[in-house]
Parts: C-alpha cells; sequence; structure tokens
C-alpha cells in the first residue's frame, strides 16, 4: 500500500520544472500560435504533466523540440525556464521590469546574440535572476530544482502573486533538508507551502536534481492557475460578504480513510477520501448567531454544495462536502496532491467569491 503510494506521488509530482521553449530565436517554427491546438507525440493522456503541457502550449507558452516532439524528460536549462516565465509575464504580469531595476544592475556579459537575451535581460531587470559573480547568465547550463525555485519564489515574490492565498502553515516536511542550500531553504519552503513545488517524491525534494521539461511545465502551469484564480477572486469591493459581516474564513482539504459502504465508486485502495471543510470565523466575537451563509464550491472542475455542520452555533461555523455527494478527483485524494478550488459565498443575494490552490493534507 505504501509503496503504491509513494509510486503514485513520485509520478505526479516532480514538481519543479523544465520547459522548453527551445525555440525563440534559433526555432521559432516550434512556438505554436495561441489558442491553436496542439498534441504532443510523446505526451500521451495520464502524465502527470499531461494538461499542464497542453494548457502552456495553446497559449504559446511552452514550445515543441521539432517533429512533434515535447521531449518531457529532457534536461532544462536557465535560458529555458527565463523564457518561460518572460512569457507567462508578457501575458499575465501585473509589474514591469524597469519598476523594480536594482541599482547597480549590470547587463550580463554572455546573453548578448543569443535566443534568449531578451528574457535575461526581462529577468535580470526584474530581479528573478540575478546571475553570477563574474556577470555570466549561463543560460546554456542546466538548472536545478534548488535554483529553479529560487528564480520561481523571486518571481512570485515580484508580482505579489499568492500573497492573498491562504498558504498551508506546515513546513516543508523533506527529510533531505539539510541537502538544500541555504540560499534556497526560503524559497523551497514558500513554494512548498503554496503548492507550486512539492517534491519529486514522498518527502524528498532532491535540490540537486536537474529539472526537466515536464517538471518545468507543471510548476509553469501552477504559476498561470494562480494568476487566472486570483483575476476570479471578487473579495476587494464594499459588498464583500466577509468584511460586511466581520468573518474570517479558512479552506482546509486533508486525505482520510472511507469505509466501503460509503464511497463505492471511489477506486483507489482502502477507499481514501477527501475531507474538504471551509470555517468561517467572527473577528470579534458577539456571542451572534452566524448568517445564514450559502457555500458551494468548484474542485478541480466537480461541483459541490457544502453543508453547514450544525445551525445555531454563535461566532463560528463550519461546512464540509456531504458524505452521499462526494465523488473520486482524481489524484485529489492522494496525500500532498494540489488541487484548485473557487469558492463562491451567496448571502441576501450577493455572492462572493474566493480562490485557493490546496495541497491536501494527512489525517493519518
Amino acid at each position: 500500500m505504501k509503496k503504491l503510494i509513494c509510486l503514485v506521488l513520485a509520478m505526479i509530482f516532480l514538481v519543479s520544472a523544465n520547459i522548453a521553449c527551445a525555440s525563440h530565436g534559433t526555432d521559432p517554427g516550434n512556438k505554436p500560435a495561441e489558442g491553436q491546438a496542439v498534441v504532443f507525440s510523446d505526451v500521451g493522456p495520464g502524465k502527470y504533466y499531461s494538461k499542464a503541457v497542453s494548457v502552456l502550449a495553446d497559449m504559446g507558452i511552452v514550445s515543441g523540440v521539432g517533429q512533434n516532439k515535447f521531449a518531457p524528460d529532457a534536461v532544462t536549462t536557465r535560458a529555458m525556464m527565463t523564457e518561460i516565465l518572460y512569457r507567462i509575464n508578457a501575458k499575465f504580469g501585473r509589474t514591469s521590469a524597469d519598476a523594480g531595476k536594482p541599482a547597480g544592475n549590470e547587463p550580463f556579459t554572455d546573453v548578448e546574440g543569443k535566443w534568449y537575451s531578451g528574457s535575461a535581460d526581462w529577468a535580470r531587470l526584474a530581479g528573478v535572476v540575478r546571475g553570477y559573480p563574474d556577470g555570466s547568465f549561463r543560460g546554456d547550463s542546466p538548472i536545478t530544482r534548488a535554483e529553479a525555485a529560487t528564480i520561481l519564489y523571486r518571481y512570485l515574490e515580484s508580482e505579489k502573486l499568492g500573497a492573498d492565498a491562504i498558504e498551508s502553515t506546515s513546513p516543508s516536511p523533506f527529510l533531505d533538508k539539510k541537502k538544500i542550500p541555504s540560499w534556497a531553504k526560503e524559497a523551497v519552503d514558500s513554494l512548498y507551502r503554496k503548492g507550486i513545488m512539492i517534491g519529486v517524491a514522498t518527502y524528498f525534494f532532491e535540490p540537486d536534481t536537474q529539472m526537466d521539461r515536464a517538471m518545468i511545465a507543471t510548476v509553469a502551469y501552477r504559476v498561470v492557475l494562480m494568476y487566472q484564480m486570483a483575476g476570479e477572486s471578487s473579495t476587494e469591493g464594499p459588498d464583500s460578504i466577509l468584511k460586511e459581516n466581520g468573518l474570517s474564513l479558512g479552506v482546509g482539504a486533508w486525505r482520510d480513510y472511507m469505509p466501503v459502504a460509503t464511497n463505492p465508486e471511489n477506486p483507489l485502495p482502502e477507499n481514501y477520501n477527501c475531507l474538504f471543510v471551509v470555517r468561517m470565523e467572527r473577528i470579534t466575537p458577539t456571542g451572534e448567531e452566524m448568517p445564514d451563509i450559502k457555500v458551494s464550491a468548484e474542485i478541480d472542475g466537480h461541483k459541490y454544495t457544502l453543508k453547514r455542520d450544525v445551525t445555531g452555533l454563535k461566532d463560528y461555523s463550519s461546512y464540509r462536502i456531504s458524505m452521499e455527494d462526494r465523488k473520486y478527483l482524481g489524484d485529489g485524494y492522494l496525500p500532498d496532491a494540489i488541487i484548485s478550488v473557487k469558492l463562491t459565498l451567496t448571502l441576501d443575494g450577493k455572492k462572493e467569491i474566493k480562490n485557493y490552490i490546496l495541497k491536501i493534507g494527512r489525517t493519518d
């Protein structure tokens, strides 16, 4: 049983990144037009990276390597990863690179005339990539998971992306923490909490492992997802249900064991299931009953109506998916899986939408 879980997790969560941008200047024919359906012969259905590659390729953010191939196992380079973030920023970015130009930030000494010179200069000005002491970028060098984490962390910080999301408070559980360089520890912990990079197998980060294209596609897709979910949120207006009623909101998801009779359609061994809970609480207790807020959730595309555990409670209430309404969410029931959640709150005709990327916790 444990071996099966580890194997599945290892397949699903090679969460670091290496995406092919094999062609910004050297082979522009490999970059598809946005909206053009792209199918790679070496990216079959059911792979942990299939959806990420498909979505990003359709957007023109990732490219193939020629002959209808994506080469998911090919090692990615610093230039490739920078190019991917450059394309994401061009499409979704909130800030200008020039606005945050660090003082004394000199051009890289080894990018002139290279296909990635534009993205390297952008990353330097944005403070996303700092280069080496000798002033070089070393774009053709393979990128390790620790290096990728640091670059991703700087990018998310520069965009203030995920700053308003609820993060897990759990420290990263990696058993190889001592191998993570000191300069990458903060980045690794932050990306783990945000659900962007959670390890290549149960409890291992492998900081020195080189990123492949499948890995970079996976994490880049999660960054795009964060942009999209943030764009759909509507929580800052004066009619915010939570603000009007002085409420805080917490969302959590955990793996749990369920009896066979509870969910006979669940195909996973020992009937793993997901406990999804929403809790609202008055910031300043009043001793009054909670408002009758209706809660619905769209979890990885599956829609649910949540039910209050108990009505008439004072100063807090919790909601969860009813036992009979739980459906199998694919890898969402596995520990440490990543799920996207669109939460809709309704009260007196008003609606408020909150979006999250959550990591499935553990109850055992």
